[in-house]
Protein backbone atom coordinates (compact mmCIF):
# COMPACT_ATOMS: atom_id res chain seq x y z
CA UNK A 1 0.00 0.00 0.00
CA UNK A 2 1.04 3.31 -1.02
CA UNK A 3 2.06 6.19 1.48
CA UNK A 4 -0.94 8.84 1.63
CA UNK A 5 1.22 11.47 1.34
CA UNK A 6 3.28 10.38 -1.48
CA UNK A 7 -0.20 9.24 -3.34
CA UNK A 8 -0.87 12.83 -2.64
CA UNK A 9 2.24 14.32 -3.93
CA UNK A 10 1.99 12.04 -6.88
CA UNK A 11 -1.76 12.77 -7.95
CA UNK A 12 -0.22 16.61 -7.56
CA UNK A 13 2.52 16.18 -9.82
CA UNK A 14 0.44 14.34 -12.98
CA UNK A 15 -2.28 17.20 -12.54
CA UNK A 16 0.80 19.69 -13.20
CA UNK A 17 2.08 17.39 -16.01
CA UNK A 18 -1.44 17.23 -17.51
CA UNK A 19 -2.00 20.72 -16.93
CA UNK A 20 0.91 21.39 -19.21
CA UNK A 21 -0.32 19.19 -21.64
CA UNK A 22 -3.68 21.20 -21.50
CA UNK A 23 -2.39 24.46 -23.20
CA UNK A 24 -0.69 24.70 -26.15
CA UNK A 25 -0.33 28.65 -26.15
CA UNK A 26 1.77 27.83 -22.42
CA UNK A 27 3.94 24.90 -23.83
CA UNK A 28 5.03 27.18 -26.68
CA UNK A 29 6.55 29.83 -24.41
CA UNK A 30 7.63 27.08 -21.48
CA UNK A 31 9.50 24.38 -24.17
CA UNK A 32 10.73 27.58 -26.31
CA UNK A 33 12.25 29.80 -23.19
CA UNK A 34 9.72 32.61 -22.87
CA UNK A 35 9.83 31.79 -19.19
CA UNK A 36 13.22 32.56 -17.23
CA UNK A 37 12.25 30.56 -13.74
CA UNK A 38 10.68 27.45 -16.13
CA UNK A 39 11.39 25.25 -18.82
CA UNK A 40 10.49 22.19 -20.41
CA UNK A 41 10.30 20.14 -23.42
CA UNK A 42 7.86 17.20 -25.05
CA UNK A 43 10.79 14.82 -23.86
CA UNK A 44 10.86 16.25 -20.66
CA UNK A 45 7.10 16.61 -19.99
CA UNK A 46 6.91 12.46 -20.98
CA UNK A 47 10.01 11.55 -18.93
CA UNK A 48 7.97 12.94 -15.64
CA UNK A 49 4.45 11.75 -16.32
CA UNK A 50 5.33 8.54 -17.53
CA UNK A 51 8.28 7.45 -15.55
CA UNK A 52 8.78 10.33 -12.20
CA UNK A 53 5.20 10.23 -12.00
CA UNK A 54 4.39 6.46 -13.07
CA UNK A 55 1.05 7.21 -15.42
CA UNK A 56 0.23 4.03 -16.24
CA UNK A 57 0.43 2.62 -12.40
CA UNK A 58 -1.69 5.84 -11.02
CA UNK A 59 -4.51 5.01 -13.68
CA UNK A 60 -4.16 1.13 -12.74
CA UNK A 61 -4.48 1.25 -8.43
CA UNK A 62 -4.10 4.69 -7.36
CA UNK A 63 -6.76 6.25 -8.82
CA UNK A 64 -9.65 3.50 -7.10
CA UNK A 65 -7.52 4.62 -3.97
CA UNK A 66 -8.12 8.01 -4.51
CA UNK A 67 -12.01 7.18 -5.55
CA UNK A 68 -12.27 8.37 -9.01
CA UNK A 69 -14.96 7.59 -11.09
CA UNK A 70 -15.02 5.10 -13.44
CA UNK A 71 -15.79 7.57 -16.24
CA UNK A 72 -13.05 10.05 -15.05
CA UNK A 73 -9.98 7.14 -14.84
CA UNK A 74 -11.67 6.22 -18.04
CA UNK A 75 -10.98 9.80 -19.79
CA UNK A 76 -7.13 9.47 -17.83
CA UNK A 77 -6.64 6.31 -19.70
CA UNK A 78 -8.03 7.35 -23.19
CA UNK A 79 -5.47 10.68 -22.33
CA UNK A 80 -2.39 7.83 -21.52
CA UNK A 81 -2.80 6.09 -25.05
CA UNK A 82 -3.04 9.00 -27.11
CA UNK A 83 0.22 10.21 -25.54
CA UNK A 84 1.49 6.77 -25.81
CA UNK A 85 0.92 6.59 -29.22
CA UNK A 86 1.71 9.99 -30.43
CA UNK A 87 4.95 11.16 -32.01
CA UNK A 88 5.44 7.13 -31.78
CA UNK A 89 8.08 7.16 -34.76
CA UNK A 90 8.19 10.74 -36.56
CA UNK A 91 10.88 12.52 -33.57
CA UNK A 92 8.94 15.56 -34.36
CA UNK A 93 10.53 18.45 -32.90
CA UNK A 94 8.84 20.47 -29.77
CA UNK A 95 8.19 23.11 -32.79
CA UNK A 96 6.53 20.39 -35.09
CA UNK A 97 4.68 18.65 -31.83
CA UNK A 98 2.79 22.02 -31.06
CA UNK A 99 1.44 22.67 -34.54
CA UNK A 100 0.92 19.53 -34.84
CA UNK A 101 -2.91 18.41 -34.95
CA UNK A 102 -3.14 15.49 -33.43
CA UNK A 103 -1.36 17.03 -30.54
CA UNK A 104 -3.65 19.81 -30.78
CA UNK A 105 -6.46 17.00 -30.17
CA UNK A 106 -4.67 15.57 -27.07
CA UNK A 107 -4.31 18.82 -25.58
CA UNK A 108 -7.91 19.41 -25.71
CA UNK A 109 -8.74 15.91 -24.07
CA UNK A 110 -6.47 17.30 -21.06
CA UNK A 111 -8.11 20.68 -20.42
CA UNK A 112 -11.57 18.43 -20.56
CA UNK A 113 -9.21 16.68 -17.55
CA UNK A 114 -7.82 19.56 -15.95
CA UNK A 115 -11.69 21.60 -15.82
CA UNK A 116 -13.36 17.61 -14.58
CA UNK A 117 -10.40 17.70 -12.02
CA UNK A 118 -12.10 17.24 -8.60
CA UNK A 119 -11.23 18.33 -6.33
CA UNK A 120 -8.01 19.88 -7.43
CA UNK A 121 -4.77 17.98 -6.37
CA UNK A 122 -2.62 20.10 -3.79
CA UNK A 123 -0.46 22.35 -5.72
CA UNK A 124 1.55 23.88 -3.01
CA UNK A 125 4.63 25.05 -4.45
CA UNK A 126 3.51 25.05 -8.14
CA UNK A 127 1.14 27.92 -7.61
CA UNK A 128 2.97 30.59 -9.46
CA UNK A 129 3.36 28.08 -12.76
CA UNK A 130 -0.30 27.19 -12.09
CA UNK A 131 -0.63 31.19 -12.44
CA UNK A 132 1.26 31.08 -15.95
CA UNK A 133 -0.09 28.15 -17.69
CA UNK A 134 -3.10 30.34 -17.29
CA UNK A 135 -2.03 33.36 -18.90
Amino acid sequence: MINEDLLRRIEGEIYFNILEISNVEFQKKLWFGHYKNYWSSYVELMCMLFDDNQFNLFIQQYTSLLHYSSDFTTKLSCLRDSLKNFNKEDNKSDIEIVNDPEWIQISKLAKEIINEWTPVPNLSGMEEFVILSKE
